[in-house]
């Protein structure tokens, strides 16, 4: 069941869908998220629903010290939310070169002749 997120979690998911949408053009393919990507992208969202949810927390606080947890929260998140959209591509790689494909050639020719 789909979870109702925050128009800022949203928001970061129609971005990323967008540039999907963009390299599938350029390459001239239909591109989709793997299934590994689809989990980070729930993650993601995840992640930034909590972090206004401690925004939210963090502004009306007015407990020093729960200000400090609060801050330390969202430092956490952010620092999460931003490892994990490093690991989700929406370009395809480029080609191997025919110097790389002729390396695994000959790598998977002598792996055969041992077999």
């Amino acid at each position: 069941m789909a979870r109702k997120r925050t128009p800022e979690a949203q928001a970061v998911l129609d971005a990323l869908d967008e540039d999907l949408a963009e390299a599938s053009k350029r390459e001239g393919k239909q591109l989709s998220w793997t299934a590994q990507e689809a989990v980070t992208l729930e993650l993601i969202a995840a992640t930034i629903d909590r972090r206004v949810e401690m925004v939210k927390l963090y502004e009306g606080a007015t407990d020093p010290k729960l200000k400090v947890k609060l801050s330390q929260e969202v430092r956490l998140l952010e620092s999460a939310t931003v490892r994990m959209l490093a690991t989700v591509k929406t370009e395809t790689p480029p080609p191997m070169s025919l110097r790389s494909i002729k390396a695994q050639k000959a790598a998977y020719a002598r792996w055969a002749k041992d077999a």
